[in-house]
């Protein structure tokens, strides 16, 4: 019975034995792949390599890594990827203008981070690694737009837009002077009023256009008598030339010339005319009252000759 007891005595530390070596095989290979790691960088990037150990303190930055660049397995290696392309941020103001109007724009900034590695490193050390555009950059940013924004009325900051843009830059240019940063420009976007003011706008405009408009009739209509103005100016002047040239004997000779046409007609037609003392037509002119004066009175014309009368 005592052997028995022994035997089991036995067993059950081999077993407590054994069951200790696979919790430490767990506990190692747990160890061993938390301890593994690989880096990627992709293009356009650069990484920032650190070593971080498992259990001891220590570690910290190894080296920058170009991208594309990958580490296979490697012992507790890490990599804070910074992206060193040019890129724009866009940022939505509503600013109170020198008049008191409140305007809407976007102002948008190009910027990038210089590739080398002590740049890179800095970036990571020194200005929040992937987080230093909102960390750094933004609120700066955005409190040179308000100031330079502020300086001017609504009117002249949206004609001024690209003088602003020029101002911004070069004071984001000299806050980035001695960092890891590049401010390539800086851009005012469109700068849009409040509904009442737009409302205001376009009905000075329809205005400024009906007033256009009626400008156009009145100069149209202006033309207009003017043309009939030069009509009456020449009905005049005909008329003018008409009455000094239509003299006594121009009518005489006018009317002798009808009085022939008259004779050549085949029609038979009897026409009395009057004779002055010059054997000619009598024509009454009421501005000669000395012709009247002179003119014999109506003689008959002369009786036709046997032969036209048989005729007629």
């Amino acid at each position: 019975m005592a052997r028995d007891e022994a035997g089991q005595g036995q067993k059950g530390r081999a077993a407590a034995i054994a069951g200790t070596a696979a919790v430490a095989i767990i506990v190692a290979i747990a160890v061993i792949s938390a301890g593994y790691t690989s880096i990627d960088v992709e293009p356009g990037e650069v990484g920032y390599v650190y070593s971080k150990p498992l259990l001891l303190p220590g570690g910290g930055f190894v080296q920058t890594l170009p991208g594309p660049a990958r580490w296979g397995v490697c012992w507790r290696k890490f990599s804070t990827n910074i992206d060193v392309r040019q890129f724009t941020m866009d940022e939505a103001f509503s600013v109170l203008a020198k008049d008191d109007l409140t305007i809407s724009f976007h102002a948008h900034a190009m910027l990038s981070v210089k590739s080398d590695p002590d740049s890179v490193r800095a970036v990571v050390e020194k200005y929040y690694g992937e987080k230093w555009y909102e960390e750094f950059f933004k609120e700066r940013f955005r409190a040179k737009i308000y100031d330079a924004v502020r300086e001017h009325d609504s009117r002249s900051a949206k004609e001024k837009r690209a003088e602003i843009g020029k101002e911004v830059l070069a004071a984001m240019r000299e806050i980035c002077a001695d960092t890891p940063f590049t401010v390539h420009d800086v851009v005012i976007g469109y700068i849009t009023y409040p509904k009442v003011v737009q409302e205001a706008v376009e009905q000075k405009l329809a205005a400024q256009q009906e007033l256009e408009r009626a400008a156009v009739r009145v100069d149209i209509a202006k033309r207009e008598a003017q043309v009939k103005i030069e009509e009456a100016k020449g009905v005049a002047e005909a008329q003018h030339i008409i009455n000094n040239t239509l003299t006594t004997n121009y009518i005489r000779h006018e009317y002798v010339n009808a009085l022939m046409q008259c004779a050549r007609s085949p029609n038979t037609t009897i026409i009395y005319v009057p004779l002055g003392s010059d054997g000619l037509p009598f024509v009454l002119d009421a501005a000669a009252p000395a012709l009247r004066r002179t003119a014999g009175p109506a003689q008959a014309p002369p009786a036709a000759p046997p032969e036209d009368q048989g005729r007629r």
